[in-house]
């Protein structure tokens, strides 16, 4: 497998004297060894999406790449990172220890989080509505206080005008009788 540096220097060449052949660190060596037996055990990433049956969107998904990511690498002349294959050495090992999983298992915790966070605003939204019916209930409340207070304060003037209008009747027939009395005697 060719780096891209490798490339460049094919493309400057040794004529140009420019040089751009940069040491590689013992860990780039090793990540890069890996990656060429990863890739023999697999084979390459479009031979691998096929074995898995996914569609270039879902495999997208699955590693968390965007599709443009996935043209660059396939591509000719193209590579993925190291950790988009070791990502599928797993993905391969987890299917041949669990033979029920597949990629709906890691998508779906990805539904799972929108369907969360979806009722996560749903719930906020009737906590909302909660605090309005509240508002209203203690309006309601104030309202209700209000009209209480109205009404015995109407029962109290009601029973003062009734011993008004009372005490006003009994005088009233009071008078008549006397008025009687002293005529028709």
């Amino acid at each position: 497998m060719e780096t891209q540096f490798e490339k460049m220097d094919e493309m400057i060449g040794p004529e140009s004297g420019i040089s751009s052949v940069r040491s590689r660190s013992p860990n780039r060596m090793l990540y890069e060894a890996q990656v060429t037996a990863i890739q023999q055990q697999l084979g390459a990433l479009e031979e691998v999406r096929q074995k898995l049956g996914l569609s270039q969107r879902k495999i997208c998904q699955l590693l968390m790449v965007d599709p443009s990511a996935w043209n660059r690498w396939t591509a000719a002349g193209g590579s993925a990172p190291p950790h988009v294959w070791r990502a599928l050495q797993w993905y391969f090992a987890l299917k041949k220890e669990l033979p029920g999983i597949n990629e709906n298992y890691f998508l779906s915790h990805e539904m799972r989080l929108r369907e969360r966070d979806a009722q996560n605003h749903r719930l906020k939204e009737m906590f909302h509505q909660m605090e309005s019916l509240n508002l209203q209930v203690e309006t309601l409340k104030k309202e209700n206080q209000l009209l209480s207070q109205n009404f015995f304060e109407a029962q109290v003037n009601l029973k003062k005008q009734f011993r008004k209008t009372t005490v006003f009747g009994l005088f009233s027939m009071a008078i008549v009788v006397i008025v009687f009395w002293l005529f028709f005697k």
